[in-house]
């Protein structure tokens, strides 16, 4: 009867050091969430601040040629043609979207 209860007083001391030894992994593992989680939420923030930059000088561009009012992007002349006649090639326009993202090519048929 003594040997039965010390062979469980083993088996649970080995199955509590098991169980913190999970404990600890687990605990190390939602740390790393926690950062992980920290990070892409600033990614967001900054996808989010790109994609209205990019909203808002879409919808700036959008009135270039459209109407006869003057639009709040300048672009730069376009180069002058060779010969007579439309080329059909594109012409792109760099435009900077912000600080953190740089320039967006804007291409525009001559």
């Amino acid at each position: 009867m003594g040997d039965s209860q010390e062979l469980s007083r083993e088996e649970l001391i080995s199955r509590i050091l098991q169980l913190q030894e999970t404990l600890a992994e687990m605990s190390n593992r939602v740390e790393s969430v926690r950062k992980n989680n920290g990070s892409l939420r600033e990614e967001n923030s900054v996808l989010r601040d790109y994609l209205e930059n990019l909203t808002m000088k879409m919808s700036q561009m959008t009135n270039v040629g459209s109407s006869g009012k003057a639009s709040k992007v300048k672009l730069p002349p376009p180069p002058p043609k060779p010969g007579k006649g439309h080329t059909g090639q594109d012409v792109t326009y760099a435009i900077k979207v912000s600080d953190k993202i740089g320039e967006l090519a804007q291409t525009m048929g001559e």
